[in-house]
């Protein structure tokens, strides 16, 4: 009966305590299942141009999806992505988005026009063609209802809305501005983002009427993502990458932590929790918690991206400029790569920790690399880079995290270093 009234702190003490023994007595290695996540850049020389840029990605299930570009450029995959083709366009204008409601029936937005499928892309007709006017965002509740962002000059913009699958388009909100984006959870509920005083504004009647709900301001956004009735993401940025998430249908805003200097294009959730946001430079991030934490992935390019989906967790793919296609690889590997090695020359102090984490090694100062907090089951929670000549030692705050055990791990071009970590 003496641990009756052990507390929980003391419960993960103690085990911290058995695993610290088991170390010394020489079970050094615990293997832990790591996810590599990654995108690989697919040989999409054979298919498109490499100087055209590709500016939107869909998916209507695992296998089957689309990619629009310049130069009139429609792709297709059957195999999630691994391998594309052309299909035919009767348009060389550029495109900027592309929509499915199902395998056969599709739209794309462009520039002086829009295009629609009812047979998966073997032919694309046109629906409208006006030389100065440019179609945006475009987004169906069914084969029939749907809305479509125009640009037009001098900065007017308008949100249009069909029901008869895009023969007939009229016009329901008009104002000065551009509506960059829409994102919709249903045929009543939806959200456009106007350029103008970076204002957010929502329908609940099928886009017949529009309410505006918050002007942000001095911010620069150009996608909108909602998960909900209520929760959301905002992406952007000019000199430093935004991320914005509201959690009462767009009323308030809050900036999520990013700690990135490029400027984000895309945000694209697959749940609540799970989502992942692209822009400049190649740079992709992913959130496994609604956005408290974001961690940047390895994209393996450093052109802009200009689009991201996702059909599940696993499965997705990345576009961007110079014909840049990503397919994102999340593997969970095993073996002597990943086996967590307790590093004592690896100091951590304090240690359990309850806010600052102080960390240094005998080569700290010698060459950069990157610190990355997991859970025991392998989720990265937390990632920094440091630099060469980093003096010791390195600060980490983890004040946010919950009480329990982690895996700390250090890696640098010849160092790859792990030890356990207790939070308070």
């Amino acid at each position: 009966m003496a641990h009756q009234g052990m507390t929980s702190s003391n419960v993960i003490r103690a085990l911290f305590s058995l695993m610290m023994m088991l170390f010394a007595v020489g079970l050094s290695m615990v293997s832990y299942p790591l996810t590599a996540q990654s995108w690989e850049p697919l040989a999409s020389g054979s298919v498109v141009d490499p100087s055209i840029n590709l500016n939107d990605v869909f998916f209507t299930d695992r296998e089957t999806g689309w990619i629009v570009g310049d130069q009139g450029t429609i792709l297709k995959t059957v195999d999630g992505g691994g391998n594309w083709s052309q299909q035919a366009s009767p348009t060389d204008q550029w495109f900027n988005a592309v929509y499915f409601v199902d395998s056969l029936t599709g739209w794309i937005t462009g520039y002086g026009t829009l295009l629609g499928t009812k047979n998966g892309g073997e032919t694309w007709h046109s629906l409208i063609s006006s030389s100065d006017m440019m179609y945006l965002s475009v987004h169906f509740a069914d084969s029939l209802t749907g809305w479509i962002t125009t640009g037009e000059p001098y900065d007017h913009s308008s949100v249009l809305k069909t029901i008869d699958g895009g023969k007939t388009w009229n016009s329901t909100l008009f104002f000065r501005g551009t509506y960059v984006a829409l994102s919709f959870i249903n045929a009543q509920t939806g959200w456009t983002l106007s350029t103008r005083y970076q204002e957010v504004l929502q329908t609940i009647d099928g886009g017949e009427t529009w309410t505006s709900l918050a002007q942000l301001g001095g911010v620069l956004l150009s996608d909108i993502y909602f998960a909900d009735s209520l929760t959301g993401w905002l992406v952007g940025g000019f000199y430093e990458g935004v991320i914005l998430k509201t959690t009462n249908g767009g009323l308030d805003w809050t900036e999520q932590a990013l700690g990135v200097e490029q400027p984000l294009e895309k945000v694209h959730f697959v749940d609540d929790q799970t989502g992942w946001a692209a822009g400049v430079g190649g740079l992709v991030l992913h959130t496994s918690d609604g956005g408290q934490t974001w961690i940047e992935q390895t994209s393996n390019t450093s052109h802009d991206l200009n689009s991201i989906y996702l059909s599940d967790a696993e499965q997705g793919c990345a576009v961007g400029d110079q014909g840049t296609i990503l397919q994102y690889n999340p593997q969970q590997v095993t073996g002597e790569e990943n086996e967590v090695r307790s590093d004592q020359t690896l100091s951590l102090f304090p240690n359990p920790v309850g806010r600052d984490l102080y960390l240094s090694w005998p080569t700290l100062s010698d060459e950069a690399g990157e610190i990355t907090l997991y859970t025991v089951t392998g989720q990265p929670l937390i990632q920094t880079l440091f630099l060469t000549g980093q003096k010791p030692p390195l600060q980490l705050n983890v004040a946010n995290l919950s009480g329990g055990l982690y895996l700390l791990k250090v890696k640098t071009r010849t160092k790859n270093m792990t030890r356990l970590l207790i939070k308070e």
